[in-house]
């Protein structure tokens, strides 16, 4: 409970900006991903743009600049953070384009936000939180929002295909390596903590394309046409969201993260509709209503507490 101002991690405008553009940078998952899949396999395609951004980000930092820093990091640590590169930067976005791949742009765009639903429930399994009756209620209005959509407003039986299912389950793998990574993020450089997200992603997605598909390697030439494509979605969804993401954790407030959380359905089924011809029905937008609400109110204990930092400013001032 917040009591006094030096209770309060007061944030950054900055912090708040970088939360705001990590989720428009985020969701251009969608775009790049569903043009991507036209040519190749999500395998392929998941390899390569996690080693593109490893490239880049190792031209940016220097092998033994990477090599030094990593030394450092105590070994219980490095398990840690090595776990939570491959559930979120590995088997998340393999289980995503794979999902995109046999789904609606739209209906990815809804589907991944069950991500605050997993670290909810998670978050009292593995962090032994509370259950509050905010919490609960927002859960259940979201699962609502979702059961609207797959059952097309209760006018068909469960709908679901496995599509869907494999958003959901990158959903999964993300909110896992989220919550592990979240307890290490203000102790080391983010920039090195990203290059080694991509380091551990390239190694699993590689070492998985050589085992399931070594044709594909073969075949890599076909993608040279594509190549602005993977450079952008390196660059601009890879790269740039995390970097983004990870300094607006140690740089705004949770309830501001928690706010700016709610935009990310509404930028996706935007991109969709834009950028691929995606039609926008009236299930979708009810869904995405529901599914807009429920994670308001999961955030209504984060939105209590910025209000009790907002009176506490006010009295300050005042005395």
């Amino acid at each position: 409970m917040i009591t006094t101002l030096t209770d309060i991690k007061e944030p950054k405008t900055l912090g708040s900006l970088a939360a705001l553009l990590s989720k428009f940078t985020a969701r251009t998952d969608v775009i790049f991903g569903k043009m991507l899949l036209k040519e190749s396999t999500p395998l392929l395609v998941a390899f390569v743009e996690n080693a593109a951004a490893f490239l880049m980000l190792f031209f940016y930092i220097g092998a033994k600049s990477f090599i030094r820093n990593i030394r450092h990091i105590e070994k219980h640590e490095l398990i840690s953070i090595t776990i939570s590169a491959i559930l979120s930067g590995g088997l998340g976005p393999l289980f995503f384009l794979q999902g995109l791949n046999h789904t609606t742009a739209i209906n990815t765009s809804l589907l991944v936000n069950v991500n605050p639903l997993f670290l909810s429930v998670l978050g009292v399994i593995i962090l032994k939180e509370s259950f509050t009756k905010s919490l609960i209620s927002g859960l259940s209005i979201m699962s609502l929002g979702i059961l609207v959509l797959s059952t097309k407003g209760f006018s068909e039986g469960f709908t679901f295909n496995n599509g869907d299912y494999l958003i959901i389950l990158s959903a999964l793998s993300y909110s896992v390596g989220t919550l592990v990574f979240k307890k290490y993020v203000h102790n080391h450089n983010i920039t090195l903590l990203v290059a080694y997200r991509s380091t551990m992603a390239t190694l699993l997605t590689g070492a998985l394309l050589f085992w399931i598909s070594p044709e594909e390697i073969a075949n890599i030439g076909h993608l040279a046409n594509q190549v602005h494509i993977l450079i952008l979605y390196g660059i601009v969804g890879i790269i740039l969201t995390y970097i983004l993401h990870y300094y607006a954790l140690e740089n705004t407030s949770i309830a501001n993260n928690a706010l700016f959380s709610l935009t990310s359905p509404i930028i996706g089924v935007t991109y969709a509709y834009i950028f691929l011809n995606e039609q926008i029905t009236m299930i979708h937008i009810v869904s995405m209503g529901i599914i807009l609400v429920g994670l308001l109110v999961t955030k209504l204990d984060m939105l209590k507490n910025a209000l009790m930092i907002t009176r506490l400013k006010l009295k300050h001032l005042h005395n």
